[in-house]
């Protein structure tokens, strides 16, 4: 079978908001990804005409679908729908206002590809913050991959942003629905925790994506949830990542509440 004959393997994402001022931003992307990957466009607010637009320009480009769903859903349900919709072995969910670089899917899925048990690759943020330097966001603290991917991830949610990896590419095998929080507050950070639980995550150092900071990003009317909110939340996400593992479970909710154990308990590796 020719390439141009292939199934897509991945699916990209791109859930839209009163998209307008975001519009060549959101092309370009487009043509940054490749020809060979499903792209789905998304508008569930009908706040402009952005969808309608991006529709005329790629008209002829089969991989390209424009989709509108019910109106009046959050980001998070507007998300939840597109990964419910997905089919294919990899998915992405890309913000609308924000830059990949030509390479940045490439680099991923050759990642994943030669790490079959890895569950997410990601790549390095640069912070596009107006007025100031661009600079790289934090890399993990640590080299992934080597500890129960359960331990990893209760490490990389006390010591780094979680919400990094969200932009990243997932594995169809550990997708799941990204969960509910307060406000739906940091459900970004808690759906990777979820499925990083499972499977490790892979950092690609050279896959770059840029992320503009605004005045309008969805997290700047956030307040960080309680300690016992979070807590909760990541509970309900082991139990229901770790249901088949009672012992790892039980574990890691252990683990979770008393975490200066994650450099002593060699039973953790």
């Amino acid at each position: 079978m020719s390439n141009s004959l292939k199934a897509p393997r991945l699916t990209v994402a791109i859930p839209l908001f009163n998209a307008e001022r975001w519009f060549d931003a959101i092309v370009q992307n487009i043509e940054h990804i490749p020809r060979d990957v499903t792209i789905v466009i998304s508008d569930e607010t009908r706040m402009d005409d952005t969808l309608q637009r991006i529709a005329a320009n790629f008209a002829r480009c089969p991989h390209i679908h424009v989709r509108q769903g019910r109106v009046g859903t959050g980001w998070r349900e507007h998300c939840n729908a597109l990964i419910k919709e997905s089919t294919t072995e990899y998915f992405s969910l890309l913000p609308q206002d924000d830059l990949i670089a030509p390479d940045y899917y490439k680099k991923l899925l050759l990642a994943l590809d030669e790490n079959p048990k890895a569950g997410m690759a990601f790549g390095t943020i640069i912070a596009e913050i107006p007025n100031q330097k661009s600079e790289a966001l934090a890399a993990p603290p640590f080299v992934l991959g080597q500890r129960k991917p359960w331990v990893e991830a209760i490490d990389l949610d006390r010591n780094w942003n979680l919400g990094i990896p969200f932009r990243g590419v997932i594995r169809q095998k550990v997708l799941r629905s990204i969960p509910a929080t307060a406000g739906d507050r940091f459900a970004d950070q808690i759906w990777v925790f979820g499925m990083a639980l499972s499977a490790p995550l892979i950092y690609v150092s050279d896959a770059i994506y840029y992320k503009r900071y605004h005045a309008n990003n969805t997290h700047t009317k956030w307040t960080p949830l309680s300690e016992e909110e979070r807590r909760l939340a990541l509970i309900a996400e082991i139990k229901a990542a770790l249901k088949e593992d009672k012992v790892a479970s039980t574990q890691a909710i252990h683990l979770l509440d008393n975490p200066s154990q994650l450099l002593i308990r060699s039973d953790y590796i």
